[in-house]
């Protein structure tokens, strides 16, 4: 799938980042947005997944690639604006 939107949060794996723009998009996409979390407990990845009104958002903290990024269907330039790195 091929997303319209791509975020660099953190330019290396950083549990915290992912952590905070988490909390960042719960607190302000719309309520009632469906959620998906895994954990990749063998190499610590991370992967929150959220579906709003038809529409996907992957927010990462990839062990291999070595960040932290989101790839969005839906613009969120005002949400995360300065978290942006």
């Amino acid at each position: 799938m091929s997303y319209p939107y791509t975020y660099n949060i953190a330019p290396e794996f950083d549990s915290e980042s992912f952590w905070h723009i988490v909390k960042k998009l719960d607190t302000t996409l719309p309520a009632g947005t469906m959620q998906e979390f895994i954990e990749d407990y063998l190499d610590g990845s991370l992967l929150k997944i959220y579906h709003s009104a038809g529409k996907v958002v992957r927010v990462e903290c990839d062990w291999d690639i070595g960040a932290v990024f989101i790839d969005s269907e839906i613009n969120l330039d005002a949400i995360i604006g300065s978290d942006e790195v």
